[in-house]
This record gives C-alpha cells, structure tokens and sequence, in this order.
C-alpha cells in the first residue's frame, strides 16, 4: 500500500477480485453482483475482526465515477457510508452490488460498456479511520458478461473459461482443490444433530468441530457430569460421586486415593487427612455421634473463636469469679514486675504492693493502701486512729493535743518531747540543688547556702599546679616582701614552650613553640 495514504499499514495486501458471472440457466437474467474476495493485514499481521469497506468502481485515471456501494461517489472520491465484513485471519469475500447488503446499492450493467474499469476500496480497522488501499485493482474480461443481460441466450459464447471455473461453455469444471481450498466465512463451531442432506458445507463443518468438542480422548479420558456405562482396564485418579453397578470380578490393584486390590482395599490416614476442607465454615456448636469430619471441624473451630487466650487474654461482657472457699481464693494475683509504661486501668501486684493506674489522658501508677498498717502518699485527708510511722510531708491540720505513744522515723520521742537527730537533718538529700556562687547571709536556707559555697568554690584555683585565667596582678613589693618569689627547684627533663626555672644560679625561660 502507498504509505502515504496509508501511514499505520507497513503491509496491507489485497487478494485479487474474483469477478465471475455463472448463468443459472438458458435465458435466466444476469445476477447484478460481483463476487471480491481480498486480504488485509495490519503492522504486518493479517487483521481479524470487523472492518468497514468502501467501494468504488472508476475509470482508469480515478477522477470518474461509475459505480460506489452507497452511490455517493463523485469524481473518484470516498463514498459516504460504509459496508460492514467479517475479516478472518485477514481474508474477506463481499459480493458488489448485492442490495441486501446495508449500505450496497446494485452495479447497472452499463457499468461495463467502458473499456477500463478499476475496482477502489477504502478500510478502516476501527483504529485509523478510513484509508485508501493503492493501487486501484483493474477487472478483467468477466465482469463484462454483466453487459450482456439483455441476451436471452448464452449458447454462443466462445473461448475458455479462467477462474475457480476453467473449460469451456459446454465442458465447465470446478477442481476439487478449488472447493476444499475456500476460506470458511462465517465459520462458528456449534454442536448439531447428526447431518442432514439440508447442511451446508459451513453448517457441517460447525456440528463437526462442535461435535467432537464434546467427546473425550480414546487415550487417556477424562470425563465430566455422570458417565454410564461397562468400563474394562485399570482406571487412575480420583473419582467423584457415587459409583453403581456390580464390582464382584474386578481384578488388578487399584491406585489414587483407594490403593490394594478388590478384597483388600486401603485408604491412608494422609490421604483423608490431606484432602481440603471443600465447604468449611465457621460455626460454634456441640458436636454429635450424627456429625461429619467437615461439620465437627467447623463447630470446633468456632467454639475456638469463643475462648479467650490463656496468654494476655482479652474479655468481653460481664466477667464473673467464681464463688471462694475456705480453701480457694475466687481470684488469685501472681507477683510480676511493674509495666515500664504505665497503662490506664493496669492491675498490678509486685509481691507487697498492689497498684491501680488511673487518669485515660495520662496513665498515673496509684499505690494502693491497706487498711491494715496503710502508707500514703501525695496529700491524705481523712480521720487516722492506731501508730503512724514513716516520714509525714507536708502540713498536718487538726488537734495533735491527744496522741499518746512514740513517734518514729525522722522524728521521735512523743506528743511532749519531740526530737530530729543531727544525722537526720544532714543525711537528707540536696534536693533542687544548682550549684551558684554568691554571698551567703542569715536569710539563706541550708540547700542555697550550699549552692554558692560549691558556686564560689569553681571560681578559686587549686594551691598544687593552679591554672589562671585572665590577667594575674601581683601585690606591691615592700622592703621585706618581693612580690614574686622563685623556688630552686631543678630544670623540667623535656623543655615546655613558656616555663621560667631557677635552679639556684641560673633563670631559664623556654622559647619557640614550634
């Protein structure tokens, strides 16, 4: 095909036309139809599907007009509507001029009183659109028997025939190749009562493909649905459904799921426990003598579903203890480790103490306090009877003027004769301490007294090898004191860049960093 009308088609081949005119008999009118058969390919491969024709019958130049399927074409250009065929594996046939076609309008006979006429075809795969196929085909001597419909006979011609027909008027033949060698247009395999002397060579090639679609292999079948009938050799694999007939003088061993022979038959514990559970699902109940492998699966699995785990398990509802004994607590906590991060409703029990975390929005780990010898902590209110021991913090309101008893902890003695020990006082930690330097008067506390000694402690140099900072001033000399005196000491083993050394005599000071 020209590229330059057909751009998308690196091949597009079109099958020369069949135009040939048989007479029915003596004197019968000549069809106004003329039989084309082409080939298209697309990007090189042969085009399947349906494809919208144009067609066009003009002179020898293209530029006249003497016959399109619609009858629109004017001057050699594209008719209007299109023909829609049937492409099989690229190969088409149409008959031109056949009016009950959609789209076809007949070819006059008229057609074919010019001495050149050109067969002009547009395609369009659905993809492309419409597109000229180049060169236009010129026909040959048949079609031009359309001229002759108005003879009444056709006893007179002379020559030979050329085409699927060959020999001459009085000797035509068709070859056998010729028959068995036409595409099967409008092929579709369907099933079929057996022929009929009604069956096209089409509707006989449908049953038979359909037909033999629905028979199994004489080498190794394989069926489907029920299957009847007297079978003879061994048969493999597995078998579905229920099996009738006598059984009584099988002989050979069997194999598949069933294994041995007639009188010892053997079905393995993996092949029962290996099958799937075709049509499991899900349901709690109580399993009876009445139920099957998949049904009793089915129930256990969903009584499962309705147990809570034995690790970490999770409840739903109204959880309810069982009644205690003497001998049996209804609920028993083991001794654990705290959770490392508290969380909100946490039970938890170390050994000695019992803990509640409370507050969603931040998860507070609460000591639980026993009303038998309770510790407190944070701010208590309430009325307290029995000893306290421990630190208290913090204020304690109300009368103090009736306790009896000792006092134990940071403070001792009793109600008259309190006392805190030296110890006490010292060995408590300096909590909030930040160390500061500063002045230390009569209104500072022990903690911030202790900041600004530690504070003024960092600013002085250490007596032994003091290390200064900033500029050293020395004090003024007198009669009787030098402001810098020297030691005699004996001079540093490796010289170090800045020393000054006296050894007695000499004074020695050492240069040159590098």
């Amino acid at each position: 095909m020209n590229p330059n009308f057909f751009p998308f088609c690196r091949s597009v081949a079109c099958g020369a036309s069949l135009l040939l005119m048989l007479s029915m008999a003596l004197q019968a009118a000549v069809p106004q139809v003329l039989n084309h058969q082409g080939r298209i390919a697309v990007d090189g491969r042969n085009f399947d599907g349906t494809g919208q024709f144009k067609f066009a019958l003009v002179d020898a130049t293209g530029t006249t007009t003497f016959w399109s399927n619609d009858g629109t074409s004017n001057a050699g250009g594209q008719p209007t509507t299109a023909v829609s065929l049937s492409v099989v594996r690229g190969l088409y046939s149409v008959l031109l001029g056949d009016a009950s076609l959609l789209h076809m309008t007949t070819v006059p006979a008229a057609v074919f009183t010019n001495t050149d006429v050109r067969l002009r075809v547009w395609f369009n795969d659905g993809t492309h659109g419409f597109q000229l196929i180049s060169p236009d085909q010129r026909l040959a001597a048949a079609p031009y028997a359309l001229a002759a419909e108005n003879a009444a006979l056709a006893t007179a011609f002379s020559g030979s025939l050329v085409g699927d027909v060959s020999g001459t008027q009085s000797a035509t033949s068709i070859a056998a190749s010729t028959v068995t060698g036409k595409s099967l247009t409008g092929y579709v395999s369907g099933t079929g009562s057996l022929l009929s002397a009604d069956d096209t060579i089409l509707s006989a090639f449908n049953k038979l493909d359909g037909n033999s679609k629905l028979k199994a292999n004489l080498n190794s079948p394989t069926f489907t649905g029920t299957v009847e009938g007297t079978f003879s050799g061994p048969l493999t694999g597995n078998v579905t459904g229920n099996v009738s007939g006598s059984a009584a003088s099988f002989t050979g061993a069997l194999a598949g799921d069933v294994t041995g022979n007639q009188g010892t038959t053997l079905i393995s514990a993996t092949t029962v426990t290996g099958k799937a559970l075709t049509g499991y699902s899900s349901a709690a109940g109580t399993i009876s003598a009445t139920d099957s492998i998949l049904s009793a699966i089915n129930k256990l699995n969903g009584n499962d579903a309705l147990k809570a785990n034995a690790a970490s398990p999770t409840f739903t509802g109204t959880v309810v203890l069982p009644t205690g004994t003497a001998s049996a607590a209804p609920l028993r906590l083991a001794t654990g480790v705290n959770l490392t991060t508290p969380v909100f409703g946490a039970v938890e029990f170390n050994g000695t103490n019992l803990f509640l975390t409370t507050n969603s929005g931040t998860p507070t780990r609460r000591t639980l306090a026993f009303t038998d010898g309770p510790t407190f902590s944070g701010t208590t209110t309430g009325t307290f009877s029995g000893n306290v021991t421990g630190n208290v913090t913090g204020n304690v309101s109300g009368s103090a003027a009736s306790f009896t008893g000792a006092l134990a902890g940071d403070v001792t003695g009793n109600q008259g004769t309190t006392s805190i020990s030296a110890t006490t006082v010292t060995g408590k930690a300096l909590t909030g301490y930040s160390s500061a330097a500063g002045t230390i008067t009569a209104t500072d506390s022990i903690l911030s007294a202790i900041n600004k000694l530690n504070g003024n402690d960092a600013l002085k140099a250490n007596a032994a090898s003091p290390t200064f900072t900033g500029t050293v001033v020395l004090p003024t000399g007198t009669a009787s004191a030098a402001p810098l005196r020297l030691a005699t000491g004996v001079n540093l083993t490796t010289p170090v860049f800045g020393a000054v050394e006296f050894n007695g005599t000499n004074l020695f000071l050492t240069t040159n960093s590098g």
